[in-house]
């Protein structure tokens, strides 16, 4: 974890930050994804089944900037 973890240098902590952006998407399954992992799931063929909701507040943005584009 990067958590709480400190750094010698700069480049040491790029590595750790890229260390953990390839555990999360190469190694850990996401529950959004199927379960899969996320290039696991960018790599299949087909749509995958939505396992999230859309909130309220995101649904609203939406559809206010939908209008926005058909009124220009």
């Amino acid at each position: 974890m990067l958590l709480n973890r400190g750094f010698i240098s700069y480049a040491a902590a790029e590595e750790g930050v890229q260390r953990a952006i390839e555990n999360y998407n190469r190694l850990r399954p996401h529950r959004s994804c199927g379960y899969y992992t996320p290039e696991q799931a960018h790599r299949m063929q087909g749509e995958l089944v939505k396992k999230w909701r859309v909130t309220k507040r995101r649904q609203a943005a939406k559809m206010q900037s939908t209008q926005s584009m058909t009124a220009a």
